[in-house]
């Protein structure tokens, strides 16, 4: 058993590695912006929230096992395992990030912050999945609705209610209302 999580730990290394390889390319915010300070401040305040995350996980993973389904268990637990490897990477970018700071290698500490980034976005990503494995619906996001009003001035007025929308259709075309389906209308 415990040389199947060792396994599993390695996996989700591999992945996170290959993941930050392709990312590299991609930047997820502009560190060259961030001062040292702000670097070590921030770095604190995101392991802080992947402990978070990993308590969070934990948590669904204890409802599941009360709820004795074993597939909700085996989904949250796979989750949690790629969830505590990234906060064994965050730690030690962290780590990493402090020295190089120290070191004055500006640079290497601005890598080891981006990781902590990337590191956060993707804790984010397995705590939604997580709620997913339970049944639990997410949304991360913020609600944003626009409304456009027509330009045209020549564009009819548009009526307040459904029944004011009938009765101008009805009269723009001149066609006969149909019967009303209830007799209580």
């Amino acid at each position: 058993m415990l040389f199947r999580g060792t396994v599993v730990v390695a996996a989700v290394l591999l992945a996170c590695s290959i993941a930050w390889a392709a990312d590299e390319g991609k930047k997820t915010s502009a560190p060259e912006e961030v001062s040292e300070g702000e670097m070590l401040k921030k770095s604190t305040e995101l392991k802080k929230q992947g402990l978070e995350v990993v308590k969070f996980v934990l948590e669904l993973l204890n409802v599941a096992r009360q709820e004795k389904d074993i597939q909700k268990v085996n989904c949250v637990n796979e989750k949690l395992t790629a969830a505590k490897a990234l906060l064994l990477i965050t730690e030690r970018a962290d780590i990493a990030l402090q020295e190089h700071i120290v070191k004055k290698e500006i640079a290497s500490a601005r890598h080891e912050y981006e990781k902590i980034n990337i590191a956060k976005e993707k804790l984010k990503m397995l705590r939604s999945e997580a709620q997913a494995c339970t049944g639990q619906l997410t949304y991360t996001g913020e609600t944003k609705v626009d409304i456009e009003e027509p330009k045209d001035e020549k564009a009819p007025p548009q009526p307040k209610t459904t029944q004011a929308w009938w009765d101008k259709l009805w009269e723009t075309t001149g066609l006969d209302r149909p019967p009303s389906a209830s007799p209580y209308m």
